[in-house]
């Protein structure tokens, strides 16, 4: 049975465990408000560009545009893994890397090379995969500009036939509970399922509506290399929201399960300490009884 002395210490321990969930708590509910700020902002424009694309659409059917053309025969793949850099957010990476492992299961017998975004996939990743890049610590300080390097990187390997298709896994923001796990193909761009997007009502005559400058390659060159990068950021954006709402969620269930600890430990405490007293006060009169007799 534990000692009053043991009870107190466990209490100091799980009372100092508390604070620091408490602190981590609110660090990660200020900065998702600041990253969900920069994602909600980040939407509309990713929406337009999707917009323009599907307006312009038509201009590149029968174009033999790199970015477009299937590959007849993949054997071999590019992965975009999107992880964090820190943990404590609960499932969030390890659902990650068991996606990810998914994935290679289903890709068996072609060659996977990735690019590793976070800490916590870039360890996993040269057990699995050929590493071509890995970047760590890019979160607090989110650019375009780290999304168009990866965007070019991709673009480049995929346009030189060094792999067939790419793939992009993250998870993407829901809700404050909940997050998803996407496995996205970005590349060879798939021109029917962009096609599907385009209301029933309104496919008719788009290719009309523009007259586009410059034309042909040049111009979609220019179109699809900023799709591209702006699914990547907008994925980017969304992951790390996907963090911060998976660790702010994580450290209130430790803050409450250190709460009900404490609970707990002060009840045993109380417990112990009456014990005592009653021993104590039993002794006395034992030893009083012992002195009249």
């Amino acid at each position: 049975m534990a000692t009053m002395r043991d009870i107190k210490r466990r209490i100091k321990s799980v009372g100092s465990i508390k604070q620091i969930t408490r602190a981590m708590k609110m660090v990660a509910a200020a900065k998702l408000r600041r990253s969900q700020e920069r994602m909600l902002a980040m939407r509309p424009y990713a929406d337009e560009v999707e917009r323009l694309l599907l307006l312009t659409l038509p201009h590149m059917e029968g174009m033999d545009h790199p970015l477009l053309v299937e590959h007849g025969t993949v054997k071999k793949i590019g992965a975009l893994v999107i992880s964090s850099d820190r943990g404590l957010c609960g499932g969030f990476n390890s659902n990650l890397v068991r996606k990810f492992k998914a994935f290679l299961r289903e890709k068996e017998g072609t060659d996977v090379t990735m690019i590793a975004i976070g800490r916590k996939i870039a360890r996993h990743a040269a057990k699995h995969a050929e590493v071509l890049d890995s970047y760590t610590g890019v979160f607090d300080e989110l650019s375009y500009t780290l999304a168009f390097k990866v965007s070019e990187r991709l673009n480049r390997r995929f346009t030189d036939g060094d792999i067939q298709e790419v793939y992009l896994i993250y998870n993407q923001f829901k809700s404050m509970m909940t997050q998803e796990m996407v496995v996205k193909r970005l590349l060879p761009f798939d021109v029917a399922h962009l096609k599907s997007l385009i209301p029933p009502d309104d496919r008719s005559d788009r290719s009309e509506r523009f007259l586009v400058e410059p034309e042909g390659v040049e111009f979609a060159d220019a179109l699809l290399s900023r799709y591209l990068g702006t699914m990547i950021f907008r994925a980017l954006l969304e992951s790390y929201a996907s963090e911060l709402a998976a660790r702010m969620t994580a450290m209130e269930n430790a803050t409450q399960n250190a709460e009900d600890m404490l609970r707990n430990l002060n009840l045993s405490f109380n417990k112990a300490r009456q014990a005592a007293i009653t021993h104590e006060l039993s002794e006395i009169v034992g030893g009083a009884e012992a002195l009249k007799g």
